[in-house]
């Protein structure tokens, strides 16, 4: 049963590793490491969409491309396939093995993790534990679970994503970051491309073909007769209105063809 708090390390922000990593990588980690879902084997749910759900402005190609700097420094390790995510360290860190009844239940939540890489990560990592400190309390209360297929988190990377970078493969990419979604630019929401951003020093116009908002004082410049919807398009995509008076747009004309000026009566 998944626990209703997590444990957050303070000398984590001593860890060389975990400074390198972006705002976006350091908050998915966190959310992870407090996920409701996070068993007490460190798995938790892996379903992009539904994790960017808990962050405003955030999609789910964000969480993808968070994970991946996340698994180039080896702290969680995804299956996407198994919709499954661990956390690397957890075994270690999480203080587990000192209660014999948390190894139990560690025991049971390891029975019903679906991914087989990260059963073999997370046996790997125990192993790992048990060759620092046999003498935990909790030794005794896993079974056989230190006899099962164990593997690192480079091999169980291999598995979950193969042609993925592995120490010593001269054909593998350069980067993880080569198998993730190109990120949407944070800045620009979708659907105001080319809009001014507050506070941005690169400030575009505000007067584009794609997003002109006509009212009576809308466009600057524009002259106090009036104009058409049409010809505003026209002169944004020309680059604007110019400041002569022969190439202003003429004023509305009424009924009887008399002009008229401003854009009420």
């Amino acid at each position: 049963m998944p626990s209703d708090h997590a444990r957050i390390r303070r000398d984590i922000w001593a860890d060389t590793d975990w400074r390198r990593l972006s705002a976006g990588e350091q908050w998915l980690y966190l959310h992870l490491l407090s996920s409701p879902t996070l068993s007490l084997c460190g798995v938790a749910d892996w379903r992009p969409a539904r994790i960017a759900k808990m962050a405003a402005g955030t999609s789910a190609d964000d969480v993808v491309t968070f994970s991946a700097g996340l698994i180039d420094k080896e702290f969680v390790l995804p299956d996407f396939e198994a919709e499954e995510i661990a956390i690397r360290s957890w075994v270690k860190h999480d203080g587990l093995m000192r209660s014999p009844n948390v190894a139990k239940a560690l025991r049971s939540a390891w029975d019903g993790t679906a991914s087989e890489p990260i059963r073999g990560l997370i046996v790997g990592q125990l192993r790992r534990l048990y060759d620092n400190d046999p003498t935990l309390a909790g030794w005794d209360h896993i079974g056989d679970m230190l006899d099962k297929g164990s593997l690192t988190f480079a091999e169980a990377l291999a598995e979950v994503m193969p042609g993925s970078p592995i120490e010593g493969s001269e054909d593998a990419p350069t980067t993880l970051r080569e198998r993730v979604p190109e990120r949407v630019p944070e800045s620009v929401p979708m659907g105001f491309a080319g809009s001014s951003i507050k506070g941005s020093g690169n400030r575009a116009s505000l007067l584009t073909p794609n997003s002109l908002l006509l009212t009576p004082n809308s466009i600057t410049g524009s002259p106090s007769s009036g104009t058409s919807l049409a010809r505003a398009r026209d002169e944004a995509e020309m680059g604007g209105w110019e400041s002569s008076p022969s190439s202003a747009p003429a004023g509305r004309r009424d009924g009887d063809g008399r002009e008229v000026s401003g854009w009420g009566s």
